[in-house]
């Protein structure tokens, strides 16, 4: 459930997958992994050239959205807590551009972040 449903993602794996084993191999879940990685660091450049265009609340919101996947009030005292940040107007303002950018996403108050592969790489950091 890696993916959660994001097709693009599986099937930019499974082909790549397919490229790698031999016609008479069978595709095992140590091939996926290995496709999964590579894939995270053909991208990681350009992820953390993103990075390095916010501001350090930004990056700490959007890290802590990765890291729920979902993320659900993320002005609570609770999720605050558990991701160390600041306050819940800085959430709100790191949000807002966020969401401009499109990094963020919010469907029925549940964030997570857009791009299903950057979501993977920020929770490695």
């Amino acid at each position: 459930n890696a993916f959660d449903g994001n097709t693009f993602c599986l099937q930019k794996i499974l082909h790549m997958a397919s490229d790698t084993i031999n016609p008479n191999e069978t595709c095992d879940k140590s091939t996926l992994q290995s496709c999964l990685h590579n894939v995270l660091e053909e991208n990681s450049h350009g992820y953390k050239e993103i990075l390095s265009r916010m501001t350090n609340k930004q990056k700490s919101v959007l890290v802590a959205i990765a890291i729920d996947g979902k993320a659900i009030k993320v002005t609570s005292g609770a999720f605050l807590r558990k991701h160390n940040l600041e306050s819940a107007s800085m959430v709100q303002t790191a949000l807002r551009y966020l969401l401009e950018a499109e990094w963020v996403t919010v469907r029925e108050q549940t964030y997570f972040v857009s791009d299903a592969f950057f979501s993977m790489w920020l929770r490695q950091l």
